[in-house]
């Protein structure tokens, strides 16, 4: 029985059979461990060889399947067991993927234009005109001619001012002169100066004198102007009679 395995003289055993296999490489055990995990990639055609090949398939892992890796491996630290090839990585890429989710995001750029602060000019301020009492202070001086009404009568020269006046005839002066009679009521003689003023004035001129009347900052105009009015124009129809009598008298001479 035993002379049965004895192996016959002529048998050569193959050298194969009598070395152990070889022991596999560290890129080799990674890659047989991505295989057996089911994210195996392909050993040709990957950028970086074996260990691109391992960071591309962790790259691609989900935050969930990451942070398993992640607390695999500390648990081996944390226990005292020796790590596995590839626990360093996951380690690092997941503190690394930690301190990226934690930096704030840079605000974007606004665009614009810097102005420096001594170019900044500062507006100078706007004198604003003194307030008035009413409009007609603004006018120094009125000139009915100025003021494009056409007046084909005579002008007065009065407080300042030059208006255009109508002067009165004989029978105006007569009917003033009854309503002055003390059987004449005040009211009655209120309304008949104002009427005798209202139509011995241009309109321009009756609006002026007026206007003056009821300025509150009017210095000249007081409550004996109205009368005093009234003597100019009678002062100066009586001059122009006379004047007028003069003339037909050196006229009558002459002839």
């Amino acid at each position: 029985m035993t002379d049965q395995l004895q192996p016959t003289p002529d048998y050569a055993p193959d050298p194969s059979e009598q070395s152990p296999p070889p022991s596999l490489s560290k890129e080799e055990r990674e890659r047989l461990t991505a295989q057996v995990r089911g994210t195996a990639l392909p050993t040709e055609g990957v950028e970086g060889g074996p260990d691109g090949q391992l960071a591309k398939a962790r790259a691609e892992l989900t935050e969930t399947e990451r942070r398993a890796d992640h607390d695999a491996a500390q648990s081996r630290v944390d226990a005292g067991l020796p790590p596995r090839d590839g626990d360093d990585e996951k380690l690092a890429a997941f503190i690394e993927d930690a301190a990226t989710d934690d930096e704030p995001e840079k605000p974007e750029p606004i665009e614009g234009t810097v102005i420096k602060a001594d170019e900044i000019v500062t507006p100078e301020p706007v004198e604003e005109p003194e307030p008035t009492g009413t409009a007609v202070a603004l006018v120094e001086k009125f000139d009915v001619t100025t003021t494009g009404e056409v007046w084909p009568y005579e002008f007065l020269e009065f407080k300042g001012d030059k208006l255009g006046i109508r002067l009165p005839t004989r029978q105006a002066l007569a009917a003033f002169s009854l309503s002055s009679s003390k059987y004449v009521s005040l009211g009655v003689k209120n309304d008949l100066t104002g009427l005798f003023i209202a139509r011995h004035l241009s309109p321009e001129s009756y609006g002026r004198v007026f206007s003056r009347l009821m300025d509150p900052d009017e210095d000249d105009y007081d409550v004996d102007t109205v009368g005093e009015l009234f003597n100019a124009i009678v002062t100066a129809a009586v001059d122009a009679d006379k004047a007028a009598e003069a003339a037909k008298k050196q006229a009558d001479g002459q002839g």
